[in-house]
């Protein structure tokens, strides 16, 4: 309601009439840049309201609120419109980007006058519908679901796309995401929060993203405000970012950008050995049809290329909007009256009333999750985008080509006695670990003692075993922790572990080594055993008492305010930190690294 004061008379508030024309003249539109989460480049802006102090609210949602009270909701809308679309329209000098209009769930039943009014302004600016998505949310949502999702598809055939905003904050979330079938998820600023120091979070958001993706809808993470943050959401798959940490709110577009550097320009990682060259030989590049397109065209396509079983539809920036299958306009095609009730514009058909949703997938990203999200149906296939325009499709058979090839390259990259990934495997994991600063995090390499000698004595097959029991021990911590275990090569070994699971990980150091030196003891036979030594080949040939097996641990813990370091700087640490884990007497050595720590100023300690 009006924020009245005795200094300030606003009795004018009350007055529709005057209500909306010191809107029309106080209010402003600023615009928020929405980026490719990968690459930083605008993709689209989102237009929030502003200066609605100078009406004496304090906030968009307390003008808002008036504005329903006083029964000019609908009125107020249509001028922030009329304000948005001049805004972007400066904008749109930049290049082509989506503009995202919110709209209030309360005003969906008359989304014939928006609808009319939006199209009328798209007109005159030289713009269409394809231009813009309407932001909708679970918040002031009045329609019943049949009413709502009768009036989100009349939007969407009249050539808008459709965001759905605040995903997971309400109790119809799940209805809303299938009643809506939007174009844009947006993920709540409350899972983006924190969502690299909180498991929880990263489950639901990478869920919701996999979810998102198997509809053929590109997701938002939206209120970044962090470096980690930026990087967690990208881990998860989310496509595009938004958020303070790209850039705030713009009224001046002189001062909105093509593409935003603090994103830089970083793919996500598969871990799989695949690349984005992989994908790319195995997808089609079918030409795709505008969204404004007709059928005619549809029609014409279908009849040169009776192979091809579906079209993909883009929209002005080539991001899709979706497929047309042969199999749904086949009848119409082939009917003796088929074309000419398609071409009846009186009967209200167009292309917008075959396109339906398909799987969407950047070429950086895992393509395994998309096995079971696509479907068996072989005549359906993923879209494929790079930095979020078309690229092409990749057919069910090129999907099982890459699953093949993955499985293949990560059975490579294991250590063919113990199973457990191998270097590259391990390489990646320090890699993602660089990115995630303001967390704790704990990498140690584990080094066999003494194992050369027990291995010429007892032979490979012995020393086999031993590396397996260090190995099973391992393993053990991966199943009940959350750990990550990799297997160097040789008798070398690396563990890792992030946040809530540091702290475990590093109390468990000397329990590790005591189970393995307890294990290790019955390889040996008993005079040995009861003599502690075995007598072997010193490096120079000379015969020498070797200690029976034992592994020293090397630790780095770097703690949240350490930078990150890239796979090299880790190496470097841990090769300096074994130094001393040989030498100690617990034969563990643990390095704790701050933000003002180096390489040559480790602060090192035994563990007990």
């Amino acid at each position: 309601m009006p924020n009245a004061t005795a200094e300030v008379d606003v009795s004018w508030q009350r007055d529709p009439n005057l209500f909306l024309m010191r809107a029309g003249a106080d209010l402003d539109c600023a615009l928020q840049p929405i980026v490719d989460i990968n690459t930083g480049r605008t993709l689209a802006y989102e237009s929030l309201v502003r200066q609605t102090d100078r009406l004496g609210f304090a906030s968009p949602e307390s003008l808002f609120e008036h504005a329903h009270a006083t029964g000019v909701l609908l009125e107020l809308e249509l001028v922030i419109q009329t304000k948005a679309l001049a805004k972007y329209a400066g904008a749109r000098e930049n290049g082509w980007a989506l503009l995202f209009l919110n709209l209030d769930g309360r005003l969906l039943g008359r989304r014939r006058e928006i609808e009319a009014h939006l199209t009328q302004l798209l007109s005159a600016h030289g713009m269409n519908p394809s231009d813009v998505c309407i932001e909708l949310s679970e918040r002031n949502q009045v329609l019943e679901a049949e009413a709502f999702e009768c009036e989100v598809a009349s939007l969407r055939r009249a050539g808008f796309s459709v965001a759905l905003d605040d995903f997971g904050t309400g109790n119809s979330g799940l209805q809303m995401l299938y009643k809506c079938n939007p174009d844009f998820l947006k993920i709540d600023r409350f899972f983006v929060s924190s969502v690299q120091s909180d498991p929880k979070k990263r489950v639901l958001v990478s869920s919701i993203v996999d979810l998102a993706h198997a509809l053929g809808i590109r997701v938002i993470a939206e209120g970044i405000e962090t470096t980690a943050e930026l990087h967690s959401c990208r881990r998860i798959r989310c496509d595009l970012a938004q958020g303070y940490y790209i850039s705030r709110p713009v009224i001046d577009t002189a001062e909105l950008k093509t593409s935003y550097g603090v994103i830089g320009n970083e793919q996500c990682r598969r871990g799989n050995g695949l690349s984005a060259d992989d994908v790319r030989a195995l997808v089609e590049p079918l030409m795709p049809l505008s969204v404004d397109a007709s059928l005619a065209d549809v029609f014409e396509i279908f009849e040169r290329n009776p192979r091809q079983t579906m079209i993909p539809i883009i929209d002005a920036g080539r991001m899709p909007r979706g497929i047309v299958r042969e199999r749904d306009i086949k009848p119409f095609i082939y009917s003796r009256f088929g074309r000419e009730l398609l071409r009846n514009k009186a009967l209200g058909f167009g292309l917008k009333n075959f396109v339906c949703s398909a799987v969407v997938a950047d070429i950086n990203s895992p393509f395994d999750p998309l096995l079971e999200l696509s479907g068996s149906d072989a005549n359906d296939a993923i879209i494929v985008i790079d930095q979020m325009a078309y690229c092409g499709v990749l057919p069910t058979t090129g999907l099982l080509k890459l699953s093949n090839d993955m499985r293949t390259r990560e059975a490579s990259n294991r250590n063919p006695l113990t199973r457990l990934p191998g270097n590259q495997a391990i390489r990646t994991y320090l890699d993602e670990l660089a990115e995630r600063q303001g967390l704790r995090r704990l990498v140690c390499y584990l080094d066999v003692d003494n194992f050369k000698p027990f291995n010429d004595k007892y032979g490979f097959r012995i020393g086999d075993r031993a590396l397996m029991m260090l190995a099973n021990i391992l393993k053990s911590l991966q199943i009940e922790r959350d750990i990550f275990v990799g297997h160097i090569g040789g008798d070398d070994f690396f563990i890792g572990g992030v946040e809530e699971h540091s702290a475990p990980l590093l109390a468990l150091l000397p329990t590790i080594r005591q189970r393995f030196n307890l294990e290790a003891e019955s390889l040996y036979s008993p005079l040995d055993r009861e003599a502690g030594v075995i007598i072997g080949k010193s490096r120079d040939g000379r015969d020498q008492a070797f200690p029976l097996l034992t592994c020293s641990i090397a630790a780095l813990d770097l703690d949240q305010h350490a930078p990150g370091m890239s796979a090299e700087e880790v190496a470097s640490y841990l090769a300096q930190i074994k130094l001393r884990a040989k030498s100690a007497k617990t034969g563990i050595a643990v390095a704790q690294v701050g933000a003002n720590s180096t390489a040559s100023t480790l602060a090192l300690a035994d563990v007990a």
